[in-house]
Parts: structure tokens; sequence; C-alpha cells
């Protein structure tokens, strides 16, 4: 009862949230294709720069899942699905914790589960936004619920199976499952190896090679490896992307407030606990907080797999006799029926009945209507993060330079991108390469640019706002 009241309360909340990560609209528009047309999509068509290229299959079945919820109830429904996974993960820890305490006939208090899940949500909170990684952190808390309960090994690979399969075609993170229960594994065999009456852990090691092998089981294969490090050398070293930073990187540091007060808690819960914990929680807490100051975006599947950690280190630490509400309270029929039939469908439909539709963090509609006005079909030359919208608005009577598909573009293409906006490329020889019908412009990131189009004469500002700039050709009619 109160882990499903926690979850259906961050499902109302999180649907407050506006859209505000620009790779979800072409991962949409990839999907719609790959419906339409009946099978993968391994040939771009989004840009001119790549049209033709060789598509890596990368989460492609996030990609149809999103399209078809997209095509049925628009941005809504695909919020939807996303935050009932997104919160599902912190539902599946808490359970874990639940229990865990149970099989150890330890116990866990309300409140030492309710704080857990607290420095759960305000870690993981940062990377709450809609995209296809709520389907890794809700398979990754499964994984681990699977793997830390009682069930016969059979039973866990017949789960498992299925599991990692989903899990790596929608976001292909099923490394990090593996680097947990590989940390777990780890510290049940030094436990034997000091004289542990506990079970050779076979099983664990077996799963972790069944991961492992997960990794592959994509329509890429072995290329998969390549495509990952691409994707992170060029996120990282090229582009400075924030979420490949560490979490003290200045660019990501506010967002990272959470973090680094749950981190600050466990270390305080340590020393209080004088460091006389479990080694496969000390275990799994050390690999995934190296995970987690590696690189910001890897703090969410840390702050779920602490949610059963930190409800132990919890109870272990508060003092005897406060706090001690019981956290797992008998619950009546006639009020879980209630709380099914009223207060799932209730979470679900107030934030729609509250706030319309889904509210999009970045303004760009305005100026797409201007473009598609005065360019209805095109070579549009765009700042990269507007690429995934203008794919999903105009694709296919709009072909943009490049988009958030780090992997599909190489150093040269980076190195342009970014002598263009410094003004170091100017907009004849941009035209000369690309044959550019518009450009849309950051008002920033391309001020350079946006002066030399403003001063070539031969190109007309037809739109700015504090999100784009337009230019067309100044010879074209209309507008």
């Amino acid at each position: 009862m109160l882990l499903a009241t926690v979850w259906m309360a961050a499902v109302v909340l999180l649907q407050f949230e506006p859209l505000n990560d620009v790779d979800i609209y072409w991962q949409v528009r990839l999907g719609q294709l790959m419906l339409n047309q009946g099978h993968l999509v391994t040939a771009d068509s989004f840009t001119f720069t790549h049209a033709g290229s060789v598509v890596p299959c990368v989460g492609w079945l996030a990609q149809i899942i999103f399209a078809g919820l997209y095509n049925l109830g628009s941005w809504r429904a695909v919020q939807i699905v996303h935050v009932v996974l997104f919160a599902g993960a912190f539902w599946v820890a808490g359970r874990s914790a639940v229990d865990g305490a149970s099989r150890e006939r330890c116990g866990i208090g309300l409140f030492s589960l309710l704080f857990a899940l607290f420095l759960g949500f305000i870690a993981g909170g940062s990377n709450s936004m809609v995209r296809p990684q709520s389907f890794g952190i809700f398979c990754f808390a499964v994984l681990l619920y699977v793997v830390q309960s009682d069930w016969r090994f059979r039973s866990k690979v017949l789960l498992l199976v299925p599991l990692l399969l989903l899990w790596q075609n929608t976001h292909p993170s099923v490394l990090i499952g593996g680097g947990a229960v590989a940390a777990m594994a780890g510290a049940h065999w030094l436990s034997r190896f000091r004289g542990s009456r506990l079970a050779t852990p076979w099983g664990l090691t077996g799963i972790v090679v069944l991961i492992a092998l997960a990794q592959f089981a994509t329509p890429m294969g072995w290329h998969i490896l390549e495509t990952s490090a691409t994707n992170v050398r060029v996120a990282r070293d090229l582009l400075g992307v924030s979420e490949w930073l560490p979490p003290w990187d200045a660019s990501v540091r506010g967002a990272m407030v959470g973090f680094a007060l749950a981190a600050a808690i466990t270390l305080g819960l340590l020393i209080r606990l004088r460091f006389r914990v479990r080694l496969e929680d000390a275990a799994l807490c050390v690999a995934l907080t190296v995970l987690s100051l590696s690189a910001a975006r890897f703090v969410l599947f840390w702050a779920v797999a602490m949610v059963p950690v930190w409800s132990r280190w919890i109870e272990q630490s508060k003092p005897d006799g406060i706090f001690t509400w019981r956290g797992d309270l008998p619950v009546g029929r006639i009020r879980s029926a209630l709380l099914a039939g009223f207060g799932l469908p209730l979470a679900l439909v107030l934030p729609t009945l509250l706030q319309g539709g889904v509210a999009d963090e970045f303004a760009l509609g305005a100026g797409m209507t201007r473009l598609r006005e005065v360019v209805p079909q095109g070579r549009i030359y765009n700042y990269r993060e507007w690429g995934g919208p203008l794919i999903l608005a105009g694709h296919p009577n709009w072909q943009v330079a490049i988009d958030g598909r780090l992997y599909l573009f190489g150093e040269d293409d980076w190195h342009a991108y970014h002598e263009a906006a410094l003004g170091r490329i100017s907009p004849d020889e941009l035209v000369r390469r690309y044959d550019v019908d518009a450009f849309f412009l950051h008002p920033s990131y391309h001020h350079r640019l946006i002066a030399q189009l403003r001063e070539s004469g031969t190109w007309r500002e037809v739109h700015a706002d504090d999100y784009c700039v337009i230019f067309s050709p100044a010879n074209l009619a209309g507008g």
C-alpha cells in the first residue's frame, strides 16, 4: 500500500515535467518510419550530410514503442508510459528492500524505507526526462530484484532472458547491470574464500555471463561496441555533453546537488556503522559510485540500486525507540481495490485535467511554423539540438544538417559544425558545400554565423526569438 501510494504520487508529479530531451523527437520519427515500412531503418534519410549512410539500429524497440504511443495519444501517451516505468523502478527497489528484510527476518521500518526512497528520488530526479532510459532503469531494478531473490536459478534465468533482450533493444545499457551483479558476485566469492558458510555463487556468476552475452543480442551484434564507443567519445570529448561529464563538472553541478547530498548521507551512514555492513551491499555501493563519478548519466542507476541498501543502513543506524513505525502494514482488500480502481486512473488523468497537453521546454513551434511558410521543403542548416524537433515536424520535406545521433557523424563533421558556429566558415562556403535552403540557428551558439548572415545581403532574417533565428534566401518569394 505504501509503495503503491508513493509510486502513484511520483507518476503524478513527473507528468508535470516538460519535454526537455530533444533526442526523443527524432526517435519517435524513426519509430514511425519503422512502423510504416515494416522493417528496421538501416539507411539515413534525415540528414543531407549523410543521406543514404548506414544507420546503427540503437534502441530500435523503444523507438517503435514510443512511436506507437505517439500515434495513439501524442506526447501525453509517451510521457505516461515513461513515468510509469521511471517511478516503477523505484517501486521495485522499495519492494526489494521490504522483501529482503522479510527473508532475513530483520524488518524495515516505515521511516527507513521512506527516507531511502527520498534519497533515491532526489539523486535520480535530474535524469527523469522522457527518453528510452526509462526502459533501462526499470529493467535494471527488476534485474537486481530477481538476482537478490531466493528463487531457483532456473526461474531466474527464465525471467532474465526476455528481460535482458527487452532492455538491450530499448536502451543498450545491460552492461551496467552486469557490473552491479559482478560486484555482488565478487563479494560472495570473497566471503566464500574467507570461510563463510554462504553457498558458492555459481548462479550469480552465471547471470553475469548471461548479461555479458545479452550485450550483443541486438541487430547490430558485435558492432554495438564500436557504436557505443563512438557515442561516448563524441559526447564526452568532442561536444562535452553534460550527462557524460563527471557530476562535479560546472555544467552539471547544479543538477547533481541531490546526488551530492545522497552521497554525503551514504558516507555518514557508513561511518556511523563503522563500515560494519554486508560485503555485498558495500561492493554494490562502491561499484556504482565509481560508475556515477565517471559520468553523471549513471547516477540514476546508482539511485535505484541504493534504495534497498539505504533502507538497511538507515534501519541499523537510527537510535532504538525513535521512528519505529512499521513499514509492512496490513491493508484490507477493500482499500487495495479502491487504490487500484480510483487512485491509479486519477494519477494518470489528473495532470492532463490540470495541465492539458504536455509542456515543451523548447518553444520552437513559432519558428517551425514560420520556416514551413517560407521554406516548405529543402535542406535546413541547423543547430544540432534542434535537429530532432525539425525531423519530427518536417521529415521527409525537410532534411537537416546534423542531429542527436552522435555516432553517425565523424570528427570532420563536428569540426566543420564548430568552425561554422565560430564564424570561420562563411555562409557562402556552407551553401557551396551543402546547397543549403535555410538556416535554423541558436541565437547564442551561432551568434557569429548569424552576424555574417545578416551582413551577407543574400540571406533574409525571417524569424527570431529566444530559441531560434531563421534565415531564408533574400530572393525567395513570400515571407
